[in-house]
């Protein structure tokens, strides 16, 4: 049995609101506010669509537009002091 990882796919509506808080990165088929890759802080999340902070800014994005999205660790943080 192999452990699903740290770093999590999110698919579902209730897995994006168990991440919201954390850091995800979100791709879209088309382009929001210009852009098609969106990594920030999951402010909020539901049925059908999620709100990501990114850049000082708020993209809401539609569920149905998303072609992949899993949490990201802030991978700096997790080790700062731990190679002493």
């Amino acid at each position: 049995m192999s452990s699903p990882g740290i770093e999590r796919t999110l698919a579902t509506p209730a897995q994006f609101r168990r991440a919201v808080g954390g850091r995800v990165r979100i791709r879209t088929r088309e382009p929001v506010d210009g852009a098609r890759v969106h990594e920030g802080a999951l402010v909020e999340a539901d049925e059908r669509t999620v709100t990501v902070a990114v850049g000082g800014a708020e993209r809401r994005i539609r569920l149905d537009d998303v072609t992949s999205a899993r949490t990201v660790v802030d991978w700096e943080a997790e080790l700062k002091g731990t190679w002493r």
